[in-house]
């Protein structure tokens, strides 16, 4: 049986700190939750086809796909 990641504190906080630093005009809570449901979803994708990912790349990718949600 697989382990479903669950979201944490500790991750939702790493990840707003990261959009303060990198992307300060999306530096919300809401948009720290986001990106990290995209990078547990861009991890699992290339896991699941055996593919590596560049951290940096994947980071960028899960905050684009939250600027392509914000419209």
């Amino acid at each position: 049986m697989s382990q479903r990641y669950e979201l944490n504190e500790k991750d939702i906080d790493k990840a707003l700190n990261y959009l303060r630093i990198h992307h300060s005009d999306l530096a919300t809570p809401e948009n720290a939750v986001k990106v990290s449901q995209a990078m547990y979803v861009i991890a699992h994708e290339a896991a699941a086809h055996g593919k590596k990912i560049d951290l940096d790349e994947a980071i960028e990718q899960a905050i684009q796909q939250v600027r392509d949600l914000k419209g």
